[in-house]
């Protein structure tokens, strides 16, 4: 779909199902080894949770999108670490901090943003949560006494 040095957009389909994804080339500092998956007859390399974690929260800081919020529940969900992750974040954005990801989210309209994307009413309320507890979170780990 689309091709670049450092980025390609394919979609992958089946029968019933097709999905957008984007392979990134990224020259950030890794901050653990990524995983070597074989892939019919070729290998490819795969970043960990905790990468695509920091990765995206990095991400919401920038950026603001619903898909970056719905990963970052995925991935606390699939075990990631937050509080790890938080520490790990300014290795890959010297911008980010925990407070400020905050204060974004806080502005951040999911109802609306899913809204306009499709995104039924019951799954936009319970986004939306997420983001209220994720909130609460950054909110209570920036402060000095907690």
């Amino acid at each position: 779909m689309q091709s670049s040095d450092a980025f390609t957009r394919v979609r992958v389909s089946d029968a019933e199902e097709s999905v957008i994804v984007d392979l990134i080339a990224d020259p950030s500092a890794e901050l653990e080894a990524p995983v070597s998956i074989d892939v019919g007859n070729v290998t490819i390399r795969v970043a960990g949770v905790h990468e695509i974690l920091v990765d995206k929260l990095c991400a919401l800081l920038g950026r603001s999108e619903l898909r970056d919020l719905v990963d970052v529940r995925a991935l606390l969900a699939a075990g990631g670490d937050l509080e790890r992750a938080l520490r790990d974040a300014p290795r890959k954005d010297a911008g980010f901090s925990p407070i400020t990801l905050s204060w974004v989210l806080r502005g951040m309209p999911v109802e609306a943003i899913a809204a306009s994307g499709g995104l039924g009413e019951a799954a936009a309320a319970e986004l939306a949560r997420f983001r209220e507890e994720l909130v609460r979170r950054l909110s209570r780990d920036a402060r000095p006494d907690a």
